[in-house]
């Protein structure tokens, strides 16, 4: 299964489960650390570059979701990448 496709499955799924869930919910994007990223010793780190905060070195990413409350879905989604 490509790395792209289980992340978007395992985000899908987490959301309709977490449906009238208040609290945000992170998801990490593999069990592990990501593939390739194993054996790093480099630490993440962020920088600002051109007005972008970018981040480096990151080995175990994850997707945070914020739902709206229960009683006001409308069928909207929004992506938002954050670092902090």
């Amino acid at each position: 299964m490509k790395p792209m496709y289980f992340a978007w499955l395992l985000c899908t799924f987490s959301i309709c489960l977490g449906a009238f869930a208040a609290e945000p919910v992170e998801l990490r994007l593999w069990p592990g650390k990501a593939p390739g990223s194993e054996n790093w010793t480099v630490p993440e780190s962020i920088t600002n570059r051109g007005g972008s905060r970018v981040a480096t070195n990151v080995s175990d990413p994850t997707l945070t979701v914020y739902l709206p409350e229960a009683v006001k879905p409308n069928g909207a989604a929004l992506v938002v990448r954050r670092w902090s």
